[in-house]
């Protein structure tokens, strides 16, 4: 967190609801700032989010409102900078590691031939190269495909994973979470992306961000929980996505959750939010996907 005697010099009162400017932190712990790489934006009733790209630490504070007048969302990520413990349990953004099975392992030749069939088959290829950013695994014991879900996204430090087990064994899949992460999204994040994709797996993040380049939430479900849209807010206020588009499976309960997920992200957040009804990307062809239009 960015202690607020980091920020007091700032002349933030000049800035208006909306804007946001750029300023050098001094003293960040990353190393000294010549780049102005601390972000900070006004937001309504006089609320401000800080970031800062150098250290990777955010705030958010407010000056002379009562907390019940800024969003719950936001209301809860204020009391968490400002160190109050009123945060549920989902909502905890302590950062612990969790173990992986002791016989993980990233080599594709290990992984037998369900695996191979599950990722690269002729209908849903996966290419090796497109799926090795992510450290997806294998566990010889467990006969299971394993998915880290990495906190914050792009780092070293795994919260949780999820199992896939064998076409036609129940429940498809097991999700395994450190009890401080419970719930957390799957993010796989690119920087430049203006668009942010809403999916319920994984296998249809990977495919939609290493073959179409989009940053993609896995949503692990059709439910969009706290700890997800926190992270759509993060995405639409720090980085430069304008677009949301939620793609669920294309079944009864994917489109009835598609419905209930857009009219929760319409008011928080600033983009614009579709549905995009279609077979969902893990089941396409790479030619079917890449014409693909979302946008």
């Amino acid at each position: 967190m960015i202690p607020k005697a980091h920020l007091s010099h700032l002349p933030l009162d000049s800035m208006k609801v909306g804007e946001q400017q750029k300023f050098n932190h001094d003293e960040c712990p990353a190393g000294v700032d010549t780049r102005h790489r601390l972000y900070v934006l006004r937001k309504e009733h006089n609320l401000w989010l800080a970031y800062c790209h150098n250290c990777s630490q955010g705030n958010a504070f407010a000056v002379g409102v009562k907390p019940t007048e800024t969003s719950e969302v936001m209301n809860r990520l204020l009391k968490f900078y400002e160190g109050e413990t009123v945060l549920p349990e989902e909502m905890t953004l302590t950062r612990r590691d969790i173990q992986l099975p002791d016989d993980y392992t990233t080599s594709y030749h290990a992984f037998p031939a369900w695996v191979h069939d599950r990722l690269w088959s002729c209908h849903t290829t996966l290419d090796p190269l497109v799926i090795k950013p992510y450290h997806w695994g294998y566990s010889p014991s467990r006969d299971q495909l394993i998915i880290p879900i990495f906190t914050p996204p792009g780092s070293s430090e795994v919260v949780g994973f999820q199992a896939r087990l064998k076409p036609g064994e129940k429940p498809k899949c097991i999700t395994t979470y450190h009890p401080d992460h419970k719930g957390e999204p799957i993010l796989y994040e690119d920087d430049i992306s203006t668009v942010l994709v809403l999916v319920e797996d994984p296998l249809s993040a990977a495919r939609i961000h290493g073959e179409l380049g989009y940053s993609t939430v896995a949503l692990l479900g059709t439910h969009l929980n706290d700890v997800a849209l926190t992270e759509i807010l993060r995405r639409t206020t720090w980085k430069p996505t304008n677009t949301i588009v939620i793609w669920m499976d294309d079944d009864t309960p994917g489109k009835e959750a598609s419905f209930k997920i857009y009219h929760r992200l319409r008011g928080p957040v600033n983009a614009s939010v579709s549905i995009f009804v279609a077979t969902h990307p893990e089941a396409k062809s790479i030619k079917d996907l890449k014409g693909v239009v979302l946008i």
